[in-house]
């Protein structure tokens, strides 16, 4: 267990040792020793080396306490907005360092690490390990790095490369994760737009970073432990996230403790050897698409499904996840079983959804958006069915500040154009009924500084719908929303849209089939 950064009641240390827990004891240096540069004053160094020793002395009996820890991200104060010269922070860490072994030669020290080998912003660049003992890398690939779906592949590579670069330091990973909102939901976590100190916040990609970073430290014997941030959400006012204020949504349980999100399950199945299976998605219950993806948490081998008392069948449960693609869900309640074996031991989980009616509710796509949205009466799915292009954001924030030059779209639905899918060349196999469908391509050009020449092409199952024309001029200028709308046969139950940008990118912020 990490404790926040804060001081903490004895109590708390009287239940950790009770519970057996292992404990990294915080101390709240964090982000910066000064917010005008330099080491910091003498009155800031007396206070935190007072608050260490008195931490120290408090918890010296506590067996629970392995490490104190003398810093938290100490370095970071760029990403927060702090002008003027950076920081030097390492002469009070050192300080500190030093502190913590007078009064305790017994245990280890720590710190947490947030910029080490990373350009994300401006540090003094002092090289802080090695000033403890340990070291804990706070690291959010797939949350705070560029490229979050290729979390895996970055993260490896990145504690591969400190470990490198100290072969003698042990190394843990004193935060990673992201956040996760139980009302926001992703119909295809890789299709849309990571919006890391905005909305929305999906559970589902809570779940999806944390599948991808546990594997990376479990496969590392060199990381000495972990530490998923947080166990719940929990208050932070510099915050407009996910579908709350004033909070970070990073927890694996509610802020009023009474919920379990996905991602708790995930580990329950990764490190708890209690038989169990756990039914993802349950909170989605109107489904935006006849189509999705089902998928379960358990410790068993092979685990089996059923909807509406078919059988869907079996799949094998990979590092702890049971995937079954492309199941289609019925209009009205679909009840969904799975169950599973574990030792001898039988497990089972359920849930109902409820799916659409293409033929009256027709489809119903916000194009780079990771959430889907009710936007005049009618349900958007999130960003899915889709090959190629990037989701783009027209507004991005940062924590608890509003873009500094909000734009909008002039359209009668401005919301649908927060998000957008851009790309020379993209696609989408959307499923449909077969007959003929009306289509509804909302673009518009995002930039006053594209090319002003910037065209785009639509193609519907091989053939020429729409051909290429002028974004902008279309439109009426830039940030002007432009509707395409065509008719389209189906055959074989899926839609091929082909979009091409020629002399700039083609642009999509939704799409929108009719009967």
């Amino acid at each position: 267990m990490r404790q926040a950064h804060y001081q903490h009641a004895d109590a708390w240390s009287d239940e950790a040792d009770r519970s057996g827990m292992v404990v990294w004891a915080e101390l709240p240096y964090v982000t910066t020793p000064s917010l005008s540069g330099g080491k910091g004053s003498d009155r800031l160094w007396a206070n935190a080396e007072q608050q260490l020793r008195e931490q120290i002395r408090q918890n010296y009996n506590h067996p629970s306490i392995m490490m104190w820890s003398v810093g938290n991200e100490v370095d970071s104060a760029k990403g927060f907005g702090v002008q003027g010269e950076p920081p030097q922070p390492l002469a009070l860490l050192r300080h500190l360092n030093q502190i913590a072994k007078q009064e305790d030669p017994s245990r280890p020290t720590t710190f947490a690490d947030c910029c080490e080998g990373l350009t994300m912003f401006k540090t003094a660049g002092e090289g802080l390990a090695g000033a403890a003992d340990l070291i804990g890398y706070n690291r959010y690939y797939g949350w705070y790095m560029p490229n979050p779906t290729d979390a895996r592949r970055q993260f490896g590579e990145a504690l591969d490369k400190l470990h490198a670069d100290h072969p003698t330091l042990p190394i843990s990973v004193s935060e990673y994760g992201g956040g996760g909102s139980l009302t926001q939901h992703s119909d295809n976590v890789r299709a849309g737009f990571v919006n890391m100190a905005g909305r929305p916040q999906p559970e589902e990609f809570e779940s999806f970073v944390h599948e991808e970073n546990w594997p990376v430290i479990r496969e590392r014997d060199y990381v000495f432990a972990s530490w998923a941030w947080n166990m719940f959400d929990f208050p932070s006012d510099l915050r407009q996230e996910g579908d709350a204020i004033d909070l970070n949504t990073k927890g694996l349980v509610s802020f009023d403790r009474k919920t379990r999100k996905d991602a708790f399950y995930y580990y329950k199945a990764q490190w708890n050897p209690e038989p169990m299976i756990h039914l993802t998605g349950k909170r989605y219950v109107d489904r935006a698409y006849a189509v999705m993806e089902v998928r379960a948490y358990s410790n068993a081998a092979k685990a089996r499904l059923t909807v509406n008392g078919q059988m869907i069948g079996e799949t094998d449960c990979p590092d702890r996840i049971c995937i079954w693609p492309d199941v289609r869900l019925a209009p009205g309640e679909n009840r969904a079983v799975v169950d599973a074996e574990v030792g001898g031991a039988k497990v089972s989980d359920a849930t109902v959804w409820t799916g659409p009616n293409p033929a009256l509710s027709g489809i119903a796509i916000d194009a780079g958006d990771l959430a889907g949205r009710a936007v005049a009466g009618r349900r958007f799915g999130s960003d899915n069915f889709v090959t190629g292009g990037a989701p783009m954001i027209l507004n991005m924030e940062g924590f608890g500040r509003k873009a500094a030059n909000p734009r909008r779209v002039e359209a009668g639905s401005p919301e649908l154009f927060e998000f957008w899918r851009e790309g020379e060349a993209f696609s989408y196999a959307i499923p449909a009924p077969d007959g003929r469908w009306k289509v509804t391509v909302l673009t518009f050009q995002p930039s006053p500084a594209a090319p002003g020449s910037a065209m785009m092409a639509i193609s519907a199952n091989g053939a020429l719908a729409v051909p290429a024309f002028n974004i902008a001029a279309s439109a009426g200028g830039a940030l002007k929303a432009k509707s395409i709308t065509f008719a389209v046969d189906v055959r074989g139950g899926v839609l091929k849209l082909d979009f091409a940008g020629k002399g700039g990118k083609a642009v999509v912020a939704a799409i929108t089939l009719d009967k």
